[in-house]
């Protein structure tokens, strides 16, 4: 683990034990980042009814989504195929950040790629993109 890793875990265990979230602390290191940082009910493409209250996300200068912690308030009903329908409705290009295993599966069955960044005092990072014509697939889903 990186020292820049074991920096966010003592972060985010230094806010637990003082009764805080770890979005907080994620949303946070997104707005070091330079990231501007959207939370459920900030914006249409990620309404409050669909995504509890601890889900962070971002947009970068480049209009991409940084989709870094999601939690649905009802999983496997739609709702990641609605958000990604919303952002590329407003030309934002979606990008997962780290899914757990079980979600980074789920993108990968749905051809979705994975490449891993350098983010230089920040670690590595894993970012999963879908593939070019997520647009065709998900306008005919509609």
């Amino acid at each position: 683990m990186t020292s820049q890793a074991e920096e966010i875990l003592k972060q985010c265990f230094a806010v637990i034990d003082n009764g805080g979230c770890i979005s907080d602390v994620i949303a946070g290191n997104e707005e070091n980042a330079g990231h501007q940082v959207v939370r459920p009910g900030e914006a249409k493409w990620l309404p409050l009814g669909d995504w509890e209250p601890g889900t962070v996300c971002s947009i970068t200068k480049d209009r991409t989504a940084r989709l870094v912690l999601l939690h649905a308030c009802k999983p496997n009903t739609g709702a990641f195929t609605l958000l990604l329908q919303g952002l590329l409705y407003v030309g934002l290009s979606p990008a997962v950040i780290e899914p757990t295993r079980e979600f980074g599966d789920a993108l990968r069955r749905h051809d979705w790629r994975c490449k891993t960044f350098n983010r230089g005092d920040r670690g590595q990072e894993r970012v999963w993109r879908p593939r070019e014509d997520l647009r065709i697939v998900i306008i005919s889903q509609a």
